[in-house]
This record gives structure tokens, C-alpha cells and sequence, in this order.
């Protein structure tokens, strides 16, 4: 559909009733190609799917544009991912950047000026050292095996890193060693962990209304039992811990709501936040803590809540 409209003095033009209905959102983006052609596109008015993202680092510049269409990402970040953005950036997905906010980005050293300051015996030549303990079960036909392994290392120094010539940090060489733990020792039948923007919207939303600090409201039983919960079985898991046997099945209902009274106990631990998901659900207090018993009880081997911590020890 072609459109020949006036622009008014205010600089006002007016879109056609079946054209607003259509896009159904009251944000427009309107791209100038610095020509004689200006483009008008409809945005989202849902601020939980496809949005504007300002801010992005780390990880995050690598997986959102993958999961998240988006048009506006300010990046501060080294490493290997200039090649992915400059390759983002000829394919359209990025737009140019209008500098970086000093109010979100403070001033930061470059690596050869950090380097400058060791070799001045201003700053102390720092060297990263890990130390992974990889904790689980080995699952065998005639018998489960509880393991503890634990690798260390230490990484070059920044000065090291540069004299030979390559172009990356200390700390780069830490997360590679222990993701290539993590990849070692995770399970071949476990999916893995996804990074935020690939969970599904409805996962996604489930988790911004858990933090109360964002505003997103509780609207889905997920939402609601996800919050009832969460804080619950952390609960129920400290009750279980200091019972002798170390086990669930010493853990009743009654029993949690008289520690609930007992502020000292288990004191990072939010009982408002209990009392307040067990209403959002609906039901008796009592009622929800005993059925969070149940559900942590049938799988008390895996949570390690089944007693055998307490014959180990």
C-alpha cells in the first residue's frame, strides 16, 4: 500500500486507522537513511520478548542477538568477539554505536597500560591460581559412588600472556579451564545450562517475578508455586540438615513451622516470602509445607537428604 499524506507545521503525519490496528503497538521506530526515504516499523509493546537491549557484556553479546531479534547493543568487551560483532554488525543485526555512556561504562585501563603499570612497580604482577571440586554421584549397575574431585591450577601473568604475544587476559584461561571441567564431568544425558535469553518467554517471566525487586507481577501458576517454593525447600533442606540422621524423612510439618518462630535459625532465609507464596497458591500453610515434604522426600537420594551424609561422616 502506497500513502501520499501531508506533514503538518508540528511535524506530524497521520497513519491510517487499518495500519495501526494491524501493527497493534503504539511504538514506532523510524530509521533515516540520510537520503530522501524515511522507514517507519511497528516495535513490541511486550517488554518480556523481543526488545531494545541499551547494555550487553560478557556472555550475553554472544547468545542475545542469537535469541533475541534486536537492533541496539552498546558493547564494552575484549577478546575473540570483535569478529562475531563486526560480522553482526555488516549483516544488519547491530546498529552503529553512539558511544559509550560513562554513567554505565567507567573508565577502564587498556591491557598495555595495566601492563605499563607492572613494569613500573606500580601495580604487583598478579597470578590467577583456581581450584575446582567437582561434587556428585557416579551412577554404576551394582553401586552408586559418592566422588569429590579436585583439580588446581595456576595461570600465566598478564606480562607472560603479553610477551608472548597473544591477546587475551589471565582470567580468560580460568573460565576455559574450569568450563572444560564442567563439560568433563557433567552428565551426557543432562542438556547442560542455558544462558537466560534461550529460555522460553513463559521460563523467562516465571523468573524476573520470583526477584520482587523488578516489579514483575506473579500472574501464572508457575509463577506463584516457583515463589512459594524456592525459599521453602531451602528451608526444609537446613530443618533436614541438622537432625542426627541428616535425613528428610525426620522432618515433619509441624516441626518447620516451630523453626519458622526461631529467627536465629536458617536467618537468610525469608519466612515472609513462605507465608506470602503459600497464599498466592491458596492454601493452608501447614498444607504446602507438608507437600513440599513429600515432593523433596521421593527424591531425597539426589538432594544427598537421605541419610547417608550422616553414616559418611
Amino acid at each position: 500500500m502506497r500513502l501520499r499524506t501531508r506533514i503538518t507545521r508540528g511535524g506530524q503525519i497521520s497513519i491510517p486507522a487499518a495500519v495501526r490496528r494491524r501493527w497493534a503497538t503504539d511504538n514506532i521506530l523510524l530509521e533515516d537513511s540520510g537520503g530522501d526515504e524515511l522507514v517507519l516499523r511497528p516495535l513490541p509493546a511486550d517488554p518480556i520478548g523481543a526488545a531494545n537491549v541499551v547494555l550487553a557484556a560478557q556472555d550475553e553479546v554472544a547468545t542475545l542477538p542469537h535469541y533475541i531479534p534486536m537492533r541496539e547493543l552498546d558493547v564494552k568487551i575484549g577478546g575473540n568477539e570483535f569478529d562475531r560483532l563486526r560480522r553482526w554488525h555488516k549483516q544488519g543485526k547491530l546498529s552503529k554505536s553512539r558511544g559509550l555512556p560513562r554513567h554505565r561504562f567507567p573508565e577502564t585501563s587498556s591491557p598495555r597500560k595495566i601492563a605499563a603499570l607492572i613494569r613500573q612497580g606500580v601495580l604487583q604482577n598478579a597470578r590467577f591460581a583456581a581450584s575446582v571440586i567437582v561434587i556428585g554421584v557416579k551412577h554404576s549397575p551394582k553401586e552408586d559412588q559418592r566422588l569429590s574431585i579436585r583439580s588446581d591450577v595456576m595461570f600465566p601473568t598478564l606480562y607472560q600472556i603479553r610477551r608472548q604475544g597473544k591477546f587475551n587476559t589471565p582470567v580468560a584461561y580460568a573460565t576455559a579451564h574450569v568450563a572444560s571441567l564442567f563439560i568433563k564431568f557433567f552428565p551426557r544425558d543432562i542438556e547442560g545450562v542455558f544462558p537466560p535469553e534461550a529460555l522460553p518467554v513463559e521460563v523467562r517471566r516465571a523468573i524476573l517475578s520470583h526477584a520482587q525487586y523488578t516489579g514483575v507481577a506473579r500472574l501464572s501458576p508457575m509463577e506463584k508455586t516457583l515463589f512459594a517454593c524456592d525459599e521453602l525447600a531451602g528451608f526444609i533442606t537446613a530443618c533436614a540438615l541438622v537432625k542426627p540422621g541428616k535425613s528428610l524423612a525426620e522432618v515433619e510439618a509441624p516441626s518447620v513451622r516451630k523453626k519458622m518462630k526461631d529467627k536465629a535459625f536458617a536467618r537468610n532465609v525469608h519466612r515472609e516470602d513462605i507465608i506470602e507464596g503459600a497464599g498466592d497458591l491458596g492454601v493452608d500453610l501447614e498444607e504446602h509445607i507438608a507437600f513440599c515434604i513429600a515432593a523433596m522426600k521421593a527424591i531425597a537420594r539426589e538432594l544427598g537428604l537421605d541419610g547417608s551424609a550422616a553414616k559418611s561422616a
